[in-house]
């Protein structure tokens, strides 16, 4: 089998074969690799070399992982040890809470690192990626038997060139998504969810290259495809995407117009002559002057020298108007793709951010409880006032915990998020503690539920109705966090309406990356 394709055409392989998804030995990654023989023997050996290099980095990328519940596990750890002997020091206790639980830490993430493979991070999402890949390749598979890539070929050179730039496109870009997985299976951005973006991009990037050399069959199935997911989504442009695909389709195959027309008006018998199709012209002719595809304003390509070297197809008359349906039907395709793909990296960055500030506040939180700690004689009494305060913050963190899954419940949404669900419920518990803490401290000096404002005396020992203002305050973040759950609910609701079917409300719905693409 041959190597995978190169970027300049003079290097182009004429073999069909292409690169596919294959689980490696070496390291148990499943990546797509160049299918040579020879080729192979060097990746191969590439990987031994690189393969240390390789365990760091997912090793990295595991202990990351843990980051933002680490400092809870710490401060679990240290209280435990302090509780455990009421003469142990603050200092001790502290001291070895740290150190044992960031040993653990440093073992559990060994155990981790397979899990930042790309196969692993995020199984679904890569299941998807292999299944549209493998698409891929059956499709530019197709397309090198019929125009093989050489300057040679007679088929090949026959192209226009905008088709022969679009299929180089494909196949670059091709490249690219072998090459990214194979050399970042275990880094961060696997972990984080972007690297799943990235070659999401890419993927896309080669299916609309692919929407100008395609059988015009396949080409207008995609517009059907294309204009079902715009139809009932929420991009702001919506109108003006259905026009333009109507345009294109007119250009194409005008048989199949009535599929495209609007529901609400029918379209005028004048379409072409419209005001709305000439501006279309217009932006169409600057779009082909921009990546200088040459096209007449008068239905027939426009004559230069060089037109003499392609064959009849370029020449005739319906030459022009392909291009410009084509060309058509690709930015639609890329317009629907980039507003897809940045929803779901708006459900990443919430994700990552929420994770972020949940580290941060931890770590505000263990260094609140090691001053507390070490601000307390070594005593009976200071274990007490200890207790006291973990009572307060695990009943506000157990009704927050509650409202949250709560709230999860009534959402009756399975969706792929990347983790954004998880990552909210994780870190409910910590503001949900603290508030807890916060509102029995609010109560006993500002609403005088006890005549004592001194803390120690509001922690001296466990109280019913303390207990009950922690439970009450606990459920605030709830409150305070519906502008994140608003932002994610509109997030999945766009990607949901940008479906090529009506979701069922009244069922839970599966909404997959390639779900509309």
């Amino acid at each position: 089998m041959d190597n995978v394709t190169s970027t300049r055409t003079d290097e182009k392989n004429t073999s069909p074969s292409l690169p596919t998804f294959i689980s490696q030995p070496e390291d148990n990654y499943a990546v797509p690799l160049a299918s040579s023989s020879e080729s192979q023997s060097l990746l191969r050996g590439k990987r031994r070399s690189g393969s240390g290099l390789n365990f760091f980095r997912g090793y990295g990328a595991a202990l990351v992982m843990g980051l933002p519940i680490l400092p809870v596990v710490v401060s679990a750890v240290t209280i435990v040890i302090y509780l455990s002997n009421t003469s142990i020091s603050g200092w001790f206790s502290i001291v070895s809470g740290a150190a044992s639980t960031y040993i653990a830490w440093l073992l559990v993430s060994l155990l981790l690192v397979p899990l930042t493979s790309p196969r692993n991070a995020n199984s679904r999402s890569y299941g998807l990626l292999e299944s549209r890949f493998q698409q891929l390749q059956t499709r530019l598979n197709v397309l090198s038997n019929e125009y093989p890539l050489g300057n040679e070929d007679p088929k090949y050179k026959a192209l226009p060139e905008y088709q022969k730039t679009a299929l180089n496109e494909a196949h670059d870009k091709l490249e690219e998504i072998t090459e990214d997985i194979d050399e970042s299976n275990t880094r961060l951005a696997w972990t984080q969810g972007y690297g799943y973006v990235n070659v999401w991009g890419m993927l896309h990037r080669a299916e609309e290259a692919l929407v100008e050399v395609e059988p015009l069959q396949v080409t207008m199935r995609g517009a059907v495809h294309d204009k079902m997911a715009i139809s009932n989504s929420q991009m702001s442009n919506r109108d003006e995407l259905l026009a333009k695909l109507r345009y294109a389709v007119k250009k194409l195959d005008p048989s199949m117009i009535g599929l495209f027309k609007p529901l609400a008006v029918p379209a005028p018998p004048g379409e072409s002559e419209s005001p709305e199709f000439q501006q279309l012209e217009k932006e169409v002719q600057q779009i082909a002057d921009h990546i200088g595809l040459k096209l007449s304003t008068g239905g027939h390509a426009a004559s230069s020298p060089t037109d003499n070297a392609h064959d009849s197809k370029q020449s005739s008359p319906g030459w022009e108007d392909e291009a410009r349906g084509r060309l058509t039907l690709r930015e639609v395709r890329r317009s629907l793709n980039d507003y897809r793909d940045h929803l779901w990296e708006g459900l990443l960055r919430a994700r990552n951010n929420l994770l972020g500030v949940t580290f941060v506040t931890s770590v505000g939180t263990h260094i609140l409880l090691c001053i507390a700690i070490l601000a307390l004689p070594v005593n009976t009494s200071s274990h007490a006032t200890i207790i006291a305060a973990v009572s307060y913050y695990m009943l506000g963190a157990i009704a927050g915990l509650f409202g949250r899954i709560g709230q999860a419940t009534l959402a009756n949404v399975a969706v792929d998020d990347y983790g954004l669900t998880l990552a909210q419920v994780m870190s409910r518990p910590l503001y949900s503690g603290l508030a807890g803490l916060g509102g029995v401290l609010l109560s006993s000096t500002v609403l005088g539920i006890t005549a004592s404002n001194t803390v120690q005396s509001v922690f001296a020992s466990v109280r019913i109705d303390y207990l009950i203002v922690a439970a009450a305050f606990g459920l605030t973040p709830n409150l305070i966090a519906g502008g994140l759950q608003n932002q994610s609910n509109r997030l999945l609701s766009a990607l949901r309406a940008s479906k090529t079917t009506i979701p069922d409300k009244s069922a839970s719905n599966d909404d997959g990356q390639n779900a509309g693409d």
